[in-house]
């Protein structure tokens, strides 16, 4: 694409609870939290070639705006954080977007799967679906 940040410093390096940490201070902003899964498999390869540039520009994009920031990250399948999100959304299969919104906990949640991730219009509406409901919770 042209100028602007480079779509990798759209997600966060560091850890797992760092991220969470942020997330909930933030959670009064209908932050959405956008977590990457990732492994070392074609798929996942696919994934950060074809889909997280457009993500990360789509989420500088968000972020410029006066709409909701998106906090994201990417998580390796190895670590322990990886283990984590495995066991907590039942993930047998990665890659996986996991989009989390919401103040109420457990948060409004969206889970995008290997294969309908890779369909690059899946993620991209998936993130600004979300985006608009966080930004536009319901009132009770």
């Amino acid at each position: 694409g042209g100028g602007g940040p480079f779509w990798s410093s759209a997600f966060s390096t560091g850890s797992l609870a760092a991220a969470l940490a942020r997330w909930g201070e933030a959670a009064a902003h209908c932050t959405l939290l956008l977590i990457v899964l990732e492994d070392s498999t074609p798929p996942s390869l696919q994934l950060v070639r074809a889909i997280l540039p457009e993500l990360g520009s789509q989420i500088h994009a968000l972020n410029s705006s006066p709409q909701p920031a998106v906090l994201a990250v990417r998580v390796h399948v190895a670590s322990s954080d990886g283990a984590f999100l495995r066991d907590e959304f039942a993930l047998s299969a990665t890659p996986a977007l996991l989009l989390l919104w919401g103040s109420a906990r457990p948060a409004e949640r969206l889970v995008l799967r290997a294969r309908e991730l890779l369909s690059r219009p899946r993620a991209h509406d998936a993130l600004a679906d979300a985006s608009a409901r966080a930004s536009n919770p319901p009132s009770d």
